[in-house]
């Protein structure tokens, strides 16, 4: 065949199945900008521990071993398959995130379909593959991205509910709910949010009843109940108790929201809005309020539903988003608040495009010349700004937050498979002991076991305020090659002076002088 039969070809099949052929071209995208160089970054503090617990389920049958973290189940559960089909620990976490986003990608078009039309869901879609906040948490082996996909459906299937009424979209709500309080404690947002699917509602045309609000308001009761159900199934642990525990570390009661409304809310409220503006890049930012308040202009009904997810969404995590170590909330936290954003974004671009070429249909070559150089100005940043984030994060326009934890500081984990490999060769001619100075959960104890599992190396975890050399390791570099991985704590930048270590190599915190992930060979006294 000729190429311009090709070409004919292709170009009729475009036409006969548009949705279809934007969909496919947006999800090739996603997928370029999601597996390329996808253990480029080191691993990060969470992310050690979420793949060794999913390591730990799959060879040990520790199925709730999130619990004593406490940590709901779901997410390891769900890695579990990519890290014993993946040899490469942190490239298989990663890939569960990258299959989660899959997930809210599709997610993204079916509710923009849903509330207007497929260009709605295309534009959405595409959106959500460009911004440079998605792009980031699905190549990152932490609980969001997963969160994120299970957000989305469940809102999904309130809107199909509320919208119809039908028996099978009310019907899968309370599992989805129950789902999704595996996930994470964030997920409780969803228990204030799906009631305002009922904003998106069409206009009452009759055909289910003299009164639909009560029956969704009664649905929706017997949907929370069931959902709570399927949470409770995890009560029958004895770890139980610690994940509540978890929760009031994480998030203010009420009786302390009612004793101090503002002492974090305006720090936090602070940090949402400097994140969105930063990560979402601000054009998009801008075009995704213009979005929502364009809609509430032309009084287009699904649009309370989208400023309600946000709203609540922004007010509540203010209110009660706290952290043990930083000052603030993370950005992490509030990732639920994009898919709303992105839907207004879309729905400016597509509405907007659509009244451009209604405006003046004698002039509509220079219509698309000026539609086109538009998108070029609003996509221009963002697809930088992935392209960076893909290849060369350290350069990447980034939050503070986001560069402090995955790049520059502690939580960064730079090094950690570089000693892990010495430490396997090592291990190949006999047993090797390396102490790690963290003796909970994280990074260096959980990386090196994520990396050295069934090599010849045991890990032996210590306390990073150690001030004498523990005792264990030793005795153990008497019998074997002893080795310790060090990772710069604040104020335990290195070990003492008088550790009986010779460094082997150190590894900066991309660029940080103050902080370094050490490896040093234990130096016995026979």
């Amino acid at each position: 065949m000729k190429p311009s039969g090709l070409y004919e070809r292709a170009r009729g099949v475009v036409r006969r199945h548009p949705a279809a052929m934007t969909v496919f071209g947006i999800f090739v995208l996603y997928m370029l900008t999601r597996l390329l160089f996808l253990g480029r970054l080191p691993v990060f503090f969470d992310e050690s521990i979420y793949i060794h617990w999913a390591q730990q389920a799959l060879h040990d049958g520790k199925l709730l071993i999130s619990l004593t973290d406490g940590e709901p189940p779901f997410h390891v559960w769900f890695m579990v398959p990519f890290v014993w089909a993946v040899k490469n620990p942190l490239v298989a976490g990663r890939l569960a995130s990258v299959a989660a986003g899959f997930f809210t990608t599709l997610g993204m078009y079916l509710i923009g379909r849903e509330l207007r039309d497929w260009k709605l869901g295309a534009w959405a879609a595409f959106f959500y593959v460009a911004c440079p906040f998605a792009l980031w948490y699905d190549r990152i082996a932490v609980i969001e991205a997963l969160l994120l996909a299970v957000f989305v459906f469940v809102l999904y299937f309130a809107l199909r509910a509320a919208r119809s009424l039908a028996f099978w979209w009310i019907a899968v709500v309370g599992p989805a709910l129950g789902l999704a309080l595996l996930t994470k404690g964030t997920s409780q947002l969803l228990f204030v949010i799906v009631p305002f699917a009922y904003l998106a509602r069409k206009e009452y045309r009759g055909g289910e009843g003299e009164r639909p609000l009560l029956r969704w308001a009664v649905t929706m009761a017997g949907s929370y109940l069931l959902g709570f159900g399927i949470y409770s199934l995890i009560r029958l642990s004895s770890k139980f108790p610690l994940l509540t525990a978890r929760t009031a570390v994480a998030t203010k009661g009420l009786g302390d929201v009612l004793k101090h409304p503002l002492d974090v809310f305006f720090s936090n409220l602070g940090t949402i809005f400097s994140t969105l503006i930063v990560f979402m890049t601000p054009l998009l930012f801008v075009a995704a309020t213009a979005g929502l308040l364009l809609a509430v202009y032309r009084k287009w009904r699904p649009s309370y539903f989208l400023w309600a997810w946000v709203l609540l969404v922004v007010l509540i995590e203010s209110l009660v988003a706290k952290h043990w170590m930083f000052d603030t909330i993370l950005p992490r936290f509030f990732l639920v608040t994009l898919p709303p954003l992105l839907l207004g974004a879309g729905y400016l671009v597509s509405g907007g495009i659509e009244a451009a070429l209604e405006w003046r249909p004698e002039r509509t070559k220079v219509m698309v010349l000026v539609i086109v150089l538009g998108m070029i100005l609003l996509l221009a940043f963002p697809f930088y700004n992935d392209m960076m984030i893909v290849s060369d994060a350290e350069n990447a326009v980034l939050p503070y937050w986001e560069r402090m934890q995955y790049l520059t500081d502690w939580p960064s984990g730079w090094g950690i498979r570089e000693s892990s490999e010495f430490l396997e060769n090592e291990g190949l001619r006999g047993p090797v002991v390396v102490g790690s100075n963290i003796r909970g959960i994280g990074l260096p104890t959980d990386g090196l076991e994520m990396y050295l599992l069934g090599s010849n190396v045991r890990v032996e975890p210590f306390s990073f305020a150690a001030k004498e050399f523990p005792a264990r390791l030793l005795a153990a570099s008497r019998k074997y090659p002893t080795y310790v991985v060090y990772n710069s704590f604040p104020g335990h930048a290195m070990p003492p002076r008088d550790w009986p270590l010779l460094l082997i190599r150190k590894f900066p915190k991309d660029g940080n002088s103050r902080m370094h992930l050490y490896l040093f060979r234990v130096q016995s006294s026979h």
